[in-house]
């Protein structure tokens, strides 16, 4: 149970400052290049919410904001190859502009899957916005996020909505595993 997950051995990446920072210019970028158009905003559930609770009131167009929930980690450390739906959106998708809002870009997996997904039940435009995105090689080559608020380096992150094995997404600012090399 997640209730039990002691505090790993972390060093603190970002402050929850830093992060806020970010997503504040994150949004005006956002705001200057998708205008005033109405957006469908997709928070995917659960290491998307603080994120866009921090970037949803900067932005200046017209919203409606709705969520899904898919998983490929299951509460592990470790993405599996599949992603799985536990509760899809209820508004159409059809003829919209849909901003898919996460909290990491890591292995694109999951965003690459979304975003085809959207392009499958009609979206118009499709975006994507991250909190923050780990520099790899390992992303898929055809599909890269359209704004992401900071880099973090290649290990396993949690804090500020991300998780570690199914807690500490409360955690202040962004946090790294010491001597982990995921």
């Amino acid at each position: 149970m997640a209730d039990h997950i002691p505090w790993p051995s972390a060093h603190q990446l970002m402050t929850e400052q830093e992060i806020t920072d970010a997503i504040a210019a994150q949004a005006i970028t956002i705001n200057q290049q998708l205008g005033h158009q109405p957006l469908l905003v997709l928070c995917v559930m659960q290491g998307g919410l603080v994120y866009t609770g921090h970037l949803l009131p900067k932005l200046k167009m017209p919203i409606v904001l709705d969520t899904l929930r898919v998983t490929r980690y299951r509460n592990t450390t470790h993405g599996g190859e599949q992603v799985d739906w536990l509760t899809q959106p209820e508004a159409s998708l059809k003829g919209q502009h849909v901003l898919l809002l996460d909290d990491i870009f890591d292995e694109g997996k999951t965003l690459e899957y979304l975003h085809a997904w959207a392009v499958a039940q009609g979206a118009d435009h499709v975006y994507s916005a991250v909190m923050v995105n780990k520099i790899h090689t390992r992303k898929p080559k055809q599909y890269r996020t359209d704004f992401s608020a900071k880099d973090v380096p290649d290990q396993y992150v949690f804090g500020m909505g991300m998780d570690y094995c199914g807690a500490w997404r409360n955690a202040s600012g962004i946090w790294a595993l010491t001597n982990d090399h995921s």
